[in-house]
């Protein structure tokens, strides 16, 4: 989980791949501070 300003980024890493797959983006007024 990444927190990025109003946005709330879920995503995968495949090591073996070198690959970051974004799975989900959520935008929202709340602080999102909290969740770490």
């Amino acid at each position: 989980m990444l927190i990025i300003r109003n946005y709330l980024v879920f995503y995968v890493v495949f090591e073996n791949k070198k690959i970051v797959e974004i799975r989900r983006i959520l935008h929202g007024k709340r602080k999102y501070k909290f969740l770490l």
